[in-house]
């Protein structure tokens, strides 16, 4: 893992805001212990222990839900970013370029990283991917380069994958009882 600064995101900035709204007229999903009752389209997360002074959100930078961003933040930096006075966040980023989740915690585990690392996958090069016209496509491409992988393998590369568009929905149940 490595440090990275991001620039906070005006849809990042709206969320604290809503957030932030919520905390100081004091709703009730803003103070009792949630980790999704705060929620907009772009992000979702909510207090982290009732006594305390934590919310843990969860941010979607991109079109689709695969790329992430987990934020543990305290109310007043919360109110900070709401009023401009902090207008980037430190992260810890995958070692992978073409990682995109963010992390607040170098402890973290990124599960696009371990798809790809954990199984020892061959991940498509970005033009390669990028030729892909359909899922199909993509998914031959991938059995390509990954001969001995199972369908699972697969589907799960494939719906961690940020940036192909459309998700697959549920597996075939062959592909959950095939080894290759």
């Amino acid at each position: 893992m490595k440090r990275i600064v991001e620039p906070i995101p005006q849809r990042l900035h709206e969320f604290l805001c809503y957030a932030n709204q919520l905390i100081q007229t004091g709703a009730d999903k803003a103070l009792k212990e949630s980790d999704d009752r705060i929620q907009m389209k772009c992000a979702y997360g909510g207090f982290c222990e009732e006594g305390g002074n934590v919310y843990s959100f969860r941010y979607f930078p991109g079109a689709d839900i695969v790329t992430t961003w987990d934020l543990r933040l305290q109310k007043d930096e919360i109110f900070a970013i709401t009023k401009g006075r902090v207008t980037t966040i430190d992260f810890w980023k995958c070692d992978s370029d073409r990682c995109q989740n963010r992390f607040m915690s170098e402890e973290a585990s990124c599960l696009y990283c371990r798809c790809w690392n954990g199984r020892r996958l061959v991940r498509p090069e970005a033009g390669d991917e990028d030729g892909c016209n359909s899922q199909l496509d993509w998914l031959q491409l991938f059995v390509r380069l990954n001969p001995e992988a199972s369908g699972m393998d697969s589907y799960f590369a494939y719906g961690l994958t940020p940036g192909l568009g459309h998700r697959l929905g549920q597996p075939p149940i062959e592909w959950m009882k095939s080894t290759r």
